[in-house]
């Protein structure tokens, strides 16, 4: 597999993918001004590998995401979201508009959990806490039935 980037909602884990169309369905009937984009979801091996190498300076990648070798992404249970004013058409990465938005939608209410370090990062809520070593629990991937990218 290539090291592009992935948007696609498909390629996501079927519970994920359901919790985070639920989140976008109410951030954006919530706040029309602006348009809720999903930048990147499932990541190939050599994808993460690439990012890791270049710690990427792309904005919404973070060193949360491009700085281990193995990611929520590789298996289907995160995404990255971008904002975009709709009057602008400028990418919005104020932290102050992020927090404002899961106040009123908190991503917890739909079984999201926000990355660590990245406030445009969304994961299926849990997955961090099964996160160890670099990896997830042998556990949880046999519980959900996950694969690796």
């Amino acid at each position: 597999m290539k090291a592009q980037k992935v948007s696609s909602l498909e390629t996501l884990h079927p519970e994920f993918r359901e919790h985070l169309e639920s989140w976008l369905h109410a951030v954006q009937q919530k706040f029309p001004q602006y348009e809720f984009k999903v930048l990147e979801t499932r990541r190939s091996k050599a994808r993460q590998k690439k990012l890791f190498s270049e710690n990427s300076p792309q904005r919404w990648v973070t060193s949360f995401d491009g700085s281990r070798l193995r990611s929520m992404h590789q298996y289907g249970l995160a995404a990255d979201i971008g904002i975009v004013n709709r009057s602008t058409r400028k990418s919005v990465w104020d932290s102050r508009v992020w927090r404002t938005i899961y106040a009123y939608i908190p991503p917890s209410v739909h079984g999201l959990e926000v990355g660590v370090q990245e406030l445009s990062h969304l994961q299926l809520q849990g997955a961090g806490a099964q996160y160890r070593d670099g990896d997830l629990s042998e556990k949880y991937i046999k519980k959900l039935g996950l694969t690796l990218s």
